[in-house]
């Protein structure tokens, strides 16, 4: 199936409301359960008034990615069973900081050598936050317009797009 057939059954397969809100629904509570990963040693589900012994004295991760890679979770599965072929379907998502390497920036070339039919289709997914752990990343400093060109507009997946 070609790129366009996917996006065509993609689009035509819009979120009823009833969809929406069991996804809103999931990816809060995965929102929910990813701070208390993050920040909690005890008590995730506050039972009890919360107390500064409950929270870590060291974070092992950070929240700045999480929202992001629960809602490409929440969607993901449904433009996997776009796919004619869901099991050659391999999602692959990269951060601001890892994109910024040149080995990285190489790679996101390789899918002109894949047929999509034949030898899967690789869905990349730039996660961009502007941050990593230390600092803002290189693609958080390049200016918003650059060599006078207007500033990308960012793409809405029309995957999300609600039918009530």
């Amino acid at each position: 199936m070609g790129e366009s057939m996917v996006q065509s059954r993609i689009e035509s397969s819009s979120l009823s409301l009833e969809e929406l809100r069991w996804l809103d629904a999931y990816w809060r509570a995965a929102n929910y359960l990813s701070v208390g990963q993050i920040y909690l040693l005890d008590s995730p589900l506050l039972k009890e008034p919360l107390k500064l012994e409950h929270v870590k004295p060291r974070l092992l991760g950070h929240w700045g990615t999480t929202p992001g890679l629960n809602f490409i979770y929440a969607h993901l599965n449904r433009v996997i069973r776009a796919h004619d072929n869901p099991d050659l379907v391999v999602v692959c998502v990269v951060g601001d900081g890892e994109a910024a390497t040149g080995p990285l920036a190489a790679a996101w070339h390789s899918n002109k050598f894949l047929n999509p039919a034949t030898d899967g289709a690789v869905l990349p997914i730039l996660h961009l936050n502007g941050y990593k752990i230390a600092n803002p990343t290189l693609l958080a400093r390049i200016p918003r317009v650059e060599a006078g060109e207007p500033a990308p507009r960012p793409r809405l997946p029309t995957v999300l797009r609600c039918t009530s």
